[in-house]
């Protein structure tokens, strides 16, 4: 799955999870991010690849290969899901620190 999807589905599971009064919505994203995140992240650019596939890929001039829209959208979608995880989240400064970076 794509960071972006990721981070495109945790605003509807985290509204889910809000109306129900449950947290296996936030659980769930959190796993979902974090096998994402692990996969997908380069930490030195802090920008996801796309895909597995693009990591080693290089362009002819040697730069590494970041899908630009989709790193906008999981950082629209970090942006929007902070908004409504509760303060108290254990893992919500995971999520602020890598807005931030």
């Amino acid at each position: 799955m794509l960071a972006a999807e990721i981070a495109g589905q945790s605003f509807f599971q985290e509204s889910d999870a809000a109306a129900l009064d449950d947290d296996r919505y936030l659980r769930f994203v959190d796993a979902e991010f974090a096998f994402a995140y692990d996969a997908l992240f380069d930490s030195g650019d802090g920008l996801f690849y796309r895909y597995a596939r693009f990591i080693e890929q290089r362009t002819p001039s040697g730069a590494k290969v970041f899908w630009s829209r989709g790193n906008g959208w999981v950082y629209a979608g970090l942006a929007l899901f902070l908004d409504s995880l509760p303060q108290e989240y254990p893992t919500r400064s995971f999520y602020v620190a890598l807005l931030n970076k």
